[in-house]
């Protein structure tokens, strides 16, 4: 992109910040507590969020917890879009490793993903 750009790489590079969350609490605690202010702080207006749901299809956290973290997560991204930050969201289908090595689909986590492309829809 920078050479399209005939920039230095490392000027583009130096304008990217990157946080990776490894449990569903972090991403809540990311979202919900610290985005704004990291936004703000680098006076950026754009987030780019791939695999947003990759913590919360994790089988080992209970459906409930998943769907309130879920909520609460993407009411803080609506805020963000709404207030003016271009809020882009990259999310696969659920899937795991079943038998085999082969992908399955979590059918019970189909939800999160039909709700978010809801909720971009009803905007």
């Amino acid at each position: 992109m920078a050479t399209r750009l005939n920039r230095p790489p490392e000027e583009l590079l130096h304008r990217l910040h990157i946080s990776r969350t490894f449990t569903v609490h972090q991403l809540e605690t990311l979202i919900t507590e610290r985005i704004r202010s990291a936004l703000n702080t680098y006076a950026s207006r754009i987030l780019i969020a791939p695999a947003f749901l990759h913590n919360l299809y994790d089988e080992d956290v209970a459906l409930p917890e998943a769907l309130r973290i879920f909520k609460k997560a993407l009411a803080h991204l609506r805020a963000l879009a709404d207030t003016g930050t271009l809020v882009l969201v990259i999310c696969p289908a659920p899937t795991a490793r079943g038998e085999s090595g082969r992908t399955i689909r979590l059918p019970n986590r189909d939800r999160l993903l039909d709700a978010l492309i809801a909720a971009r829809q009803g905007h």
